[in-house]
């Protein structure tokens, strides 16, 4: 039996994937941060350089770098700037955790939990496609800061095997 945190997929299978999340909620994904997430803001350096919340253009950004980096089958997604102005953040269940690396001598707050991003109506098929394709890729790479310290570890939580954590019934609605 498997772990529930490992599995092996093919870029074929991924985009399969990644074409049901769509067509099953082509306005919505929904992340589940297992392992603390923060991020290194662009452009500065020391102590307000962290941001420990998952704001799309951080959490799609990140993944869109690794993607193109790692993945070049599946050709070249919208830029970084369409598709974070595609998106917004939705409901979010989301608590705080410090991390102490004694072997680094540094200390990183994340967030674990859940959140939902929704997808502008008017972002076209194309950037939504992308935008699932990198949500069900979260799972395989990471998110964020500190991935190789354990940070980051991310997915939809359909593609684990363990029961989806979610909202309450009748909270899953939205305009």
């Amino acid at each position: 039996e498997g772990h529930p945190w490992a599995a092996l997929l093919s870029g074929e299978d991924l985009a399969r994937r990644a074409m049901e999340s769509y067509r099953a909620s082509p306005q919505r994904i929904v992340l589940e941060f297992r392992t603390p997430v923060c991020f290194e803001l662009d452009g500065k350096k020391g102590w307000g350089s962290w941001m420990p919340f998952p704001l799309p253009e951080l959490v799609f950004g990140s993944l869109r770098h690794r993607i193109t980096s790692y993945r070049q089958e599946f050709g070249q997604p919208p830029s970084r700037e369409d598709l974070a102005s595609a998106l917004a953040v939705g409901r979010v269940e989301l608590s705080s955790r410090m991390l102490h690396f004694e072997r680094h001598n540094r200390r990183r707050s994340g967030v674990v939990g859940l959140c939902e991003y929704l997808i502008d109506r008017e972002a076209g098929r194309e950037t939504a496609t992308w935008l699932h394709l990198l949500a069900q890729f979260s799972f395989f790479s990471g998110v964020g800061a500190a991935v190789s310290w354990g940070m980051g570890q991310c997915g939809v939580p359909a593609l684990t095997t363990e029961p989806a954590r979610t909202w309450p019934a009748g909270a899953e609605t939205h305009p």
